[in-house]
């Protein structure tokens, strides 16, 4: 007979806590870690827990928060690759330069009407800025100041260094940010931000909502529900689980009232309160990624893997609105993108391949499926728009507009 294991709590040690992150990933089939990426989730879980102990169960936003954001521990926060095929997700600007291409044409149309500035919030690994920026330049469209707001010293160091060994002759444009600047004039983008923007966990019951909070024991992390005076303005049908998204909108409001003229250009994973909130999504929208595999815990392999919730465009649409902002458009990635031109900079992008190089059409052929097929980002990425203080109609929805949806 094998001995028996002694019972140990995650928590105890490092070595337990190997153990229980290793358990999980055999459980869920998923890749192996590194010891330094265990050894950081395992400080950030012992961060956790003594909140946990000083104040009582936590909120789960705010444990999404530190899961996230949590200085120098956080999944954004630490040293672990995120983007790309090493990492835990592929987002439109590492699929291809394509996207970042289209989107620049948009960036310029505005520079008509606006200072030519951009404010990028968030800027992944800084492959979007180098591209756009790159294509404004054979336009003749340079911005005066490319500004990237990004909290994350370990991600602002892999931007730098993107931008250093792509554009290093317009490194003077770019600025680092850590907070919103005051009266940005031009434009504002931002791919795949608001999703990663920690929210709440609420469960419809008989006689009102609950909302989630997380509590730990000897196996790790817990759910556990409390009643809330919080309510959605959806119906729900009970033991349904929703997010709550409050912070978003007063993200959103800060980032306006930090404008003076400006268009913003959100892209990003989400649909309408309709569907959002549809009694389909019993479980809800929040999704977690671990090397390209999407996990099924958030509250596991925290700092490891990324968590996110779809994005209700209803609700940044309406936030816009009641803060004065004149809405310009909602349609999906694909469509945004064709009426940008994708297709024709797509043929450019071939035409320029050296002949001998049989496999470039396809390379460049299935870039494009990925960004703009339904079932790859086409139509689940969805683009919103509005201005501040400026007028004009964007190409980007010149083929099709879908705000009367939201």
């Amino acid at each position: 007979m094998l001995p028996v294991e002694p019972e140990t709590a995650f928590y105890d040690s490092l070595h337990e806590y190997q153990d229980y992150i290793n358990a999980e990933l055999a459980k869920q089939k998923l890749p192996a870690a590194s010891t330094d990426a265990i050894a950081v989730s395992y400080q950030l879980a012992l961060n956790i827990i003594n909140r946990v102990n000083a104040l009582g169960a936590m909120p789960f936003g705010d444990f999404m928060n530190a899961a996230l954001y949590e200085s120098g521990l956080g999944y954004y926060a630490s040293g672990n690759q995120k983007f790309g095929e090493g990492g835990d997700f592929v987002t439109a600007p590492e699929i291809s330069s394509l996207f970042s291409q289209a989107i620049a044409n948009q960036i310029a149309e505005v520079f008509n009407v606006a200072e030519a500035n951009i404010l990028e919030l968030g800027a992944g690994s800084g492959i979007f800025a180098a591209d756009c920026i790159l294509e404004l330049e054979a336009q003749n469209k340079l911005p005066e100041k490319y500004f990237i707001l990004e909290v994350s010293a370990e991600l602002q160091a892999r931007q730098k260094q993107t931008l250093a060994d792509k554009v290093p002759h317009l490194l003077e444009r770019f600025e680092w940010l850590t907070q919103l600047p005051q009266n940005h004039n031009g434009v504002v983008f931002a791919n795949e931000v608001v999703d990663a923007i920690p929210v709440g966990l609420l469960r419809k019951t008989l006689h009102g909502m609950e909302s989630a909070e997380v509590s730990f024991d000897e196996d790790g992390f817990r759910l556990q529900w409390r009643n809330t005076d919080k309510r959605i303005d959806a119906e729900l049908e009970r033991g349904q689980i929703v997010e709550d998204r409050s912070d978003i909108a007063i993200w959103l409001s800060s980032l306006i009232d930090s404008l003076d003229k400006a268009v913003v250009l959100l892209v990003d994973y989400g649909d309408s309160e309709v569907n959002i909130y549809s009694s389909a999504r019993q479980a809800g929208t929040l999704q977690q990624y671990y090397r390209h595999h999407k996990t099924s815990n958030p509250l596991a392999l925290i700092g490891m893997q990324d968590i996110t919730a779809s994005v209700d465009f209803s609700q940044l649409a309406k936030v816009a609105d009641d803060n004065h902002c004149q809405l310009l458009g909602y349609t999906t990635q694909n469509m945004f993108l064709m009426a940008n031109g994708i297709e024709s900079l797509a043929q450019l992008k071939v035409e320029s391949q050296d002949a001998s190089d049989t496999m470039a059409p396809m390379k460049i052929g299935q870039q494009l499926k990925q960004l703009m097929m339904p079932d790859e980002m086409g139509e689940t990425c969805k683009v919103l728009a509005f201005a501040k203080n400026v007028e004009l109609d964007l190409q980007g929805f010149s083929l099709d507009n879908r705000l009367h949806k939201l």
